[in-house]
Order: structure tokens, then C-alpha cells, then sequence
């Protein structure tokens, strides 16, 4: 039987960028830093992980950005949305209510072209 998902991890061919990117820009907390892998730490204990590493076979953006998305849940998510559209985050899609209220929305790419969703839920 399989447990909750563990981790996460994003390849590419420039860890620091991206490392740059998810810490300086979405201020995620660096656990540990291997210089070609870095993890960061998870928000509350068993939580899921974040990774990213260098992979020889990793080069550009990518090429298929809607294969997997990562959902971020956030507290206030047009906030945020308009913090990091200030830092020049590159969203495809504004901030969108679900019309029953039960969240909030909005797609961006990391600089690898990867898609993430920050997710607003109700209370």
C-alpha cells in the first residue's frame, strides 16, 4: 500500500537559477544545499519535499510545461499574485474564483518553464 507522496523533484540543467528562483522568489527555506541537489525544507513535519537537481539529460525550458503541475497552497493567493507578478514571475493565468467558493487560483512557469498553480483554499 503506498503512503502520501514523500517528495518532488525538478530536474534541470542550471540548479542555481532555479534554486534562485523558488527561494529568492517564492521563498521556499533551503534544508540542504549539495551544489547540484538542493532540498528544501518541508512546512510542517511529513510533509511532501521539494527537490531540485541537475540532469545531464535536462537542457532548456521545458518542452511538455502541462505534463505535471505543482499546486502551492497559499494563504491569500491575489496577494501573492501581485507581489510576484512584481518580481516578474511569468503567469499564464490570473488569480480565478471557483464559482462555489471553495478556492482561488493562478498558473505561473518557473524559469525551466515548469507549471505551478498557487492554491487558495476556503476556510
Amino acid at each position: 500500500m503506498l503512503g502520501q507522496i514523500a517528495g518532488v523533484m525538478i530536474f534541470t540543467e542550471d540548479t542555481a537559477r532555479l534554486t534562485a528562483f523558488y527561494r529568492d522568489t517564492l521563498g521556499f527555506t533551503i534544508d540542504e544545499d549539495r551544489g547540484k541537489s538542493v532540498m528544501f525544507a518541508t512546512p510542517q513535519p511529513g510533509g511532501t519535499q521539494l527537490a531540485i537537481e541537475s540532469h545531464s539529460e535536462v537542457r532548456g525550458r521545458s518542452k511538455e510545461p502541462n505534463r505535471i503541475m505543482i499546486n502551492l497552497r497559499v494563504e491569500d493567493c491575489r496577494k501573492l499574485y501581485g507581489e510576484l507578478k512584481g518580481k516578474g514571475v511569468e503567469f499564464i493565468a490570473e488569480p480565478y474564483a471557483d464559482p462555489d467558493g471553495a478556492y482561488v487560483v493562478a498558473t505561473l512557469r518557473d524559469p525551466d518553464g515548469n507549471t505551478l498553480q498557487l492554491v487558495e483554499l476556503a476556510d
